[in-house]
């Protein structure tokens, strides 16, 4: 799950850069985990890469993730 979490974070980041923009521009971020008790993991990343802003997101517990995955996540992000 963490290095699921972490690659995914960074993956956006490279996208938001190639769309020369950054996760500050990020409006909005929806979780989706195989389980709810990778919550707490979640978090931990998700406020290392937001620290300051506290953005609208949701963490929806979705069953039928791929069976190699435990974390989706989608980003609504504004561009500079």
């Amino acid at each position: 799950m963490r290095e699921q979490t972490e690659r995914i974070f960074n993956n956006i980041r490279t996208i938001l850069e190639a769309a020369v923009s950054n996760l500050e521009n990020v409006l909005r971020v929806d979780a989706f985990h195989s389980s709810m008790a990778h919550k707490p993991e979640f978090d931990k990343f998700y406020l290392k890469y937001f620290p300051e802003n506290r953005l609208s997101r949701n963490c929806i517990a979705a069953a039928g993730i791929e069976n190699i995955l435990d974390e989706e996540i989608e980003i609504i992000a504004g561009v500079d």
